[in-house]
């Protein structure tokens, strides 16, 4: 790791780089940056969100926020706490198509997949099963903000994070009775540990995700 020169231990002079996942960065972080730059105003806020989870590691930034839990042995690692998902969908899809109870009731129904390899997959192929996913599938998109565009627009049931409602009330949970949480992991390199900088943004993220507040 290639620090810069100057005393704050970051990738980068006058910068803090974040890497968070794609999803937390689009929805959940970004509206919060400026908090971040109000701690560090001296400083560049630079965050990268990714659906590649594997790019997601202390390295090319100072701190790295994502739902699996780094490896990196030079990597300072914490759970920072959970996202809860679960199917959404339109107002208008639901009156029109009807509002699935039980996963026997969602064949018939189309559905949308963030067709990126990451958390949003996952939970839809856990929720359906791999060959259900074969059959209801009618709409493939590459990011959460086009997820949730498409459900909201009225395409079909997508699976995204419960704190999609505090953000738009433009998509409705689907109760089936399926629910599923991810870890949310925070890292940064130890040789950073005493990085006024980063021991600031840690501080902010666990704000972020108080489980007091939200």
């Amino acid at each position: 790791l290639n620090f810069g020169k100057g005393n704050h231990a970051l990738v980068r002079d006058g910068e803090i780089r974040l890497c968070v996942s794609e999803g937390l960065g689009t929805f959940w972080l970004t509206p919060r940056l400026y908090e971040l730059r109000t701690l560090l105003p001296e400083l560049v806020v630079s965050m990268d969100s990714m659906s590649d989870q594997t790019r997601i590691q202390p390295g090319a930034h100072d701190v790295s926020v994502g739902f699996v839990r780094p490896t990196d042995p030079d990597a300072i690692v914490a759970r920072l706490g959970y996202v809860h998902m679960m199917p959404f969908a339109s107002e208008a899809y639901l009156r029109s198509r009807g509002n699935p109870k039980s996963l026997d009731d969602v064949f018939g129904h189309e559905c949308v997949q963030q067709d990126a390899g990451g958390m949003s997959y996952d939970v839809l192929r856990l929720f359906l099963g791999s060959e259900a996913m074969t059959r209801l599938v009618r709409f493939k998109v590459s990011s959460s903000y086009s997820l949730f565009w498409a459900v909201a627009s009225g395409l079909g049931i997508g699976a995204m994070p419960t704190y999609i409602r505090t953000i738009s009330r433009k998509v409705i949970p689907v109760d089936l009775p399926v629910q599923l949480k991810f870890e949310i992991w925070v890292s940064y390199n130890r040789a950073a540990r005493d990085s006024q900088p980063v021991r600031r943004t840690i501080s902010w993220l666990r704000s972020c995700f108080d489980p007091h507040l939200y």
